[in-house]
């Protein structure tokens, strides 16, 4: 594999991670009233401070039931911002990724 096609494959990955669970899990989100994480993230952290960290991360699960899943930023998304001009780190559970009935 080349550096180019590996470049293109990073970034298919993280386009992938930032779909969260999907745009249909996303609607469900808004549809209930509620924000995903990272809507969440940005409305806490100052414009364009937030750095996330894991986001080409996944499970390491050896559960059969989690065979063959996919799970963006491992569900969990991660980093450091600014909070009011003050540095922050972050976590937001992300449940576009895996509803919680079904861990």
């Amino acid at each position: 594999m080349t550096i180019q096609e590996d470049l293109k494959e990073l970034e298919q990955r993280r386009q992938q991670a930032l779909e969260m669970g999907g745009a249909e899990k996303v609607q469900r989100q808004h549809q209930q009233g509620k924000l995903t994480a990272r809507e969440r993230i940005d409305l806490l952290c100052d414009s364009n401070t937030f750095q996330e960290y894991g986001l080409l991360a996944t499970h390491q699960s050896h559960r059969p039931e989690m065979a063959d899943k996919l799970t963006p930023a491992d569900g969990v998304i991660t980093g450091f911002g600014h909070i009011d001009g003050r540095m922050a780190g972050v976590i937001a559970e992300d449940l576009t990724v895996m509803e919680p009935s079904k861990l």
